[in-house]
Parts: C-alpha cells; structure tokens; sequence
C-alpha cells in the first residue's frame, strides 16, 4: 500500500499527474508508451491497482525490448500485490523472455510462488537472482527469510549477512 508512506503534499501531486496524463489519453493526444507507463503508476500509487494493471497489459503489447520488459515486470508485481501469482507469473515470464538479465522480475518470480505457497521454487528463483547479482539486498533478504522459515539458521545468517552489506542506509528501504 503506497499510499502509507506518501504524505498529504504526494497524494495531491497524484491526484494532479493522473487528471492531466488521463485528460490526454482521453482526447488521443498520448500515443507515446512511456507516458502511458508512468500514467499507470500515478494509477498504482493512487490506489487503482486494477487499473495499473490493465494499463500496463495495454502498454506492454505496444512496446519492445527493455521499456516491454519493465512493463511487464511492473505488471507482474502489481498482480502479486492483488493476490493473482498465477497472472503475475505469466507477466513476469513475458518480460524475461524479452529481457533474461532482469533480475527484479526473476526475484518478483519468486515471491509470486512463495505467495503461492510453492516456498521452494520461490527459493530457487532468489537464488538464481542472488547469483546474477549477488549484491541485491532484496534478493539476499528473500533468501534468508526462506532459509530460516526451513530451520535452515546458518544459511538464513550468511544470506542475511551479505543483504546488509548492500543494503542502502534508507529506512524506507526496510
């Protein structure tokens, strides 16, 4: 839920950016996919999931390569956050046969199927990011968090070790 650590002032700026970027898809002024992805974002953190979602499914059909991928990556996380892991898989899926180095989707992948109870291949997957980037904080903390829910405390301890080596010093960040 975004909307816990945007104040008064960002919900306003929202508000704001989703009338004149929806005034301008309304009247067929925005043809331009890059508008329209930040549009479903200022849809997202406004609190229309649903409608983010929608957007960026529309979006991703009228994109190539990298700016697909994080169409398609944003969808994915949007639709595990809505509780839909198997759509979002689909979606993460899609952007990593578009962009197969996206880390985020593969770690996005794996909290679909830990939301879905599927905890070792959710395993697997933040493995697999953690050894394309090993100093994703995100990536290290899935991992320790699913290695200590296995009884699994030393492995849950490196991992945890090597998350906080990277992990920014930004309280929003935890």
């Amino acid at each position: 839920n975004p909307q816990v650590w945007l104040n008064k002032a960002d919900m306003a700026a929202l508000a704001n950016g989703r009338y004149y970027f929806q005034t301008a898809e309304e009247l067929g002024i925005f043809t331009n996919v890059y508008s329209l992805q930040k549009l479903a974002w200022l849809n997202y953190l406004s609190g229309n999931a649903e409608e983010a979602a929608a957007l960026l499914a529309r979006v991703a059909d009228r994109q190539e390569g990298q700016t697909k991928a994080i169409s398609l990556y944003y969808r994915g996380a949007i639709l595990n956050r809505l509780g839909r892991t198997q759509e979002a898989r689909e979606a993460l899926s899609a952007a990593l046969s578009t962009r197969s180095d996206l880390t985020a989707a593969i770690e996005e992948t794996g909290e679909s199927y830990w939301r879905s109870g599927n905890r070792e291949t959710a395993f697997n997957f933040w493995k697999d990011a953690a050894e394309r980037n090993p100093q994703s904080p995100m990536a290290n903390y899935m991992l320790a968090g699913a290695a200590g829910s296995f009884g699994r405390a030393a492995e849950a301890t490196t991992y945890l070790e090597r998350a906080r080596q990277d992990t920014p010093p930004d309280a929003l960040f935890y």
